[in-house]
């Protein structure tokens, strides 16, 4: 009998690397044939009925053997590299990986980050997600600029990160009437109202119980204009005093989204 035939060696081609989102790569076995079993060095996924073979980091060959057991010589070799982890993004925060290992942030946690780091859109599921576990999500807490998200309260802390009490409510403000400033409170050391910073055309007025304006800006809530309890009225306060401890008032006048003209108004409380 003739001596069974010797399989042709495999030959590799087609590879592609792995991306940010695909830690795998590929390669093919250009002259696959289904009868012949297939063996990779070092082990990998099994090859699809076209060749095609998933494998993550590493450097292949194969061989293949036929029906008669015969092993074919050893294919030319495929390298496949690593996936490029720096240059990914893994919790979809904007920031990419290798500057958070620099800022001594967890690259895979989304909500721990440097927000003046955001270099590349941040995730769909960053956006849909709640941080602070208050029941508004990231992106209705983070505002249009992820490199400075909103800080309400001027605390520090962005919006996202800090839970508040929410409830759906006009316009999504959102307006504490309590400030306590000069103590460690920090999310009242000022007068907050939440998401005012996407009505930027806006007046405040607040006055003491006696109808004397103490407080009044066009703009509240930009460019660090906030309440913190002290006068800086017109007329009969002396501008820069401490108010006394007790019950203020306040309007709102703002322009919103579809540009319509809207007022708030209530009381606030001053605790020192």
């Amino acid at each position: 009998n003739a001596q069974p035939a010797t399989p042709v060696a495999p030959v590799l081609s087609a590879t592609t690397q792995p991306t940010c989102e695909n830690a795998n790569g590929s390669f093919t076995i250009t002259n696959y044939n289904a009868v012949n079993i297939y063996i990779i060095t070092p082990s990998a996924g099994t090859p699809s009925a076209t060749g095609v073979v998933v494998a993550g980091a590493g450097t292949y060959t194969v061989t293949a053997t036929n029906a008669a057991g015969c092993i074919s010589g050893v294919s030319n070799s495929v390298t496949i590299t690593a996936q490029p982890y720096l240059t990914c993004d893994s919790d979809g925060d904007g920031v990419l990986n290798g500057t958070e290992v620099a800022d001594g942030t967890n690259p895979l946690n989304p909500c721990e980050y440097i927000a003046l780091h955001v270099t590349i859109p941040q995730s769909a599921p960053f956006l849909a997600g709640d941080c602070d576990g208050d029941g508004l999500n990231n992106g209705a807490e983070m505002g249009n600029n992820p490199n400075i998200p909103f800080d309400s309260n001027n605390n520090g802390i962005p919006d996202f990160l800090e839970p508040n009490n929410y409830n759906p409510s006009e316009d999504d403000l959102e307006i504490f009437n309590a400030v306590s400033p000069g103590n460690d409170d920090l999310l009242n050391g000022v007068f907050t109202i939440r998401n005012i910073e996407l009505y930027p055309n806006n007046t405040l007025e607040i006055y003491n119980r006696w109808g004397v304006i103490v407080y009044e800006v066009d703009g509240y809530g930009q460019n660090g204009k906030f309440f913190r309890g002290t006068s800086e009225g017109r007329v009969n306060v002396v501008q820069k005093d401490n108010l006394p401890e007790g019950t203020y008032f306040y309007v709102l006048k703002y322009k919103n989204l579809k540009s319509e003209n809207k007022q708030r108004a209530g009381y606030l409380y001053i605790n020192r």
